[in-house]
């Protein structure tokens, strides 16, 4: 992984210093991309398979389709647009990924056939899909010792009723499989909580299926054998950036409500006397959620590792928050195996179906 800070600082500077001035917010940013400067720095963050010309086309193609991106501010414009680029995914298009203006900020948003695309190029699964159960389909699961899916879909019927549940599948390359399955209910508990569904610009408005479908994907992504790598990859989903960097993975997002379960829990179990930070570095458990919410990737490796407030505050308080020291030594540690509770499904509706439960105050769960 790139550093955390890294020069990110630079590419930032100069995305605010170009193209700062012109009555129009398209113009100022076409004259943003067209800065031989900030064309040289882009050139240096892009992935090989896409040049600074490519890029800046589109951008402008992204303005065009989408002319409120204009009267977004041009940092968290760019840093979307990177976040996108160095993804390997191309807004827009096919559903890979969504640039959506919320107020002055655009919102990177992966899409369902993107995030398909991520967890392959993770080489450790040989198929994953997801579908939808309407309540005229038939269908058939169980848990225990033999775990079993079944759903025959009724496509003679003109109306198949309405969407009960959606469910995602991998088959992994040693042949293991996995599934979850999410009540419809749950699925829109979550995009309650998901700040680009109050966009008219959002998927969710647009393409709810599929957006159902990235759901259920994102809910089973946690049990699948990822690295920390693709995690963050994964977990730069529904982000708002203001900074440019080598590695957008390592950029916190600054928009609201984004503390995950991982913060909750830090909260939760310190003062709950689970965990005491050192008193000598002052690091309370209001001061590692801080710190937690500010590092979007710190949050998500805490997450894969499944570690709790006794493994990770010690060594916040050793290395008195320097973050690239902290990433470093908890990337490092070994992954602990999943609990009982994390492998415990829930059961809607008097149906054997396993569900995702979101986090305690119904918030985007972390995956």
């Amino acid at each position: 992984m790139a550093n955390v800070n890294g020069n990110n600082k630079d590419l930032t500077t100069k995305a605010q210093a170009a193209g700062a001035v012109g009555p129009r917010k398209d113009d100022s940013i076409v004259s943003l991309l067209n800065s031989p400067s900030m064309k040289d720095q882009i050139a240096r963050a892009l992935p090989k398979h896409l040049s600074a010309d490519r890029f800046a086309r589109i951008a402008l193609t992204a303005v065009r389709m989408n002319p409120q991106l204009a009267a977004c501010n041009k940092e968290s414009f760019l840093a979307a647009l990177l976040t996108s680029s160095q993804l390997g995914l191309e807004p827009n298009v096919l559903g890979q990924s969504y640039l959506i203006p919320y107020g002055q900020e655009c919102q990177f948003i992966i899409g369902y056939q993107g995030l398909l695309q991520l967890i392959r190029r993770s080489g450790q699964v040989s198929d994953i899909y997801a579908e939808i159960i309407y309540e005229h389909d038939d269908y058939e699961v169980e848990f225990g010792l033999e775990r079993k899916l079944y759903h025959k879909p009724n496509f003679e019927l003109a109306d198949r009723g309405k969407p009960k549940y959606a469910y995602a599948v991998a088959i992994l390359k040693d042949g293991g499989k996995s599934f979850v399955v999410l009540p419809w209910s749950e699925i829109m508990k979550r995009k309650a909580v998901s700040k680009s569904s109050k966009s008219q610009y959002s998927p969710w408005n647009t393409w709810t299926d599929e957006m159902a479908k990235k759901t259920a994907i994102k809910a089973l992504a946690k049990y699948l054998p990822l690295s920390v790598e693709m995690a963050c990859q994964v977990n730069t989903d529904e982000t708002v950036k203001r900074e440019l960097d080598f590695d957008m993975t390592m950029v916190p997002d600054v928009s609201a409500n984004t503390f995950s379960a991982t913060a909750e829990t830090v909260n939760e179990e310190s003062n709950s006397g689970t965990s005491e930070p050192d008193p000598d570095n002052g690091w309370t458990p209001e001061r590692v959620e801080a710190l937690l919410a500010k590092s979007h990737p710190l949050k998500t490796i805490i997450m894969v590792k499944r570690l709790v407030p006794a493994d990770f505050i010690p060594i916040i308080a050793k290395h008195d928050g320097d973050l690239r020291a902290i990433v470093s030594e908890i990337e490092a540690m070994p992954q602990k195996p999943p609990t009982a509770k994390d492998m415990r499904p829930a059961v809607p509706e008097n149906k054997t179906v396993s569900t995702e439960t979101s986090t305690a105050t119904g918030e985007k769960a972390p995956f």
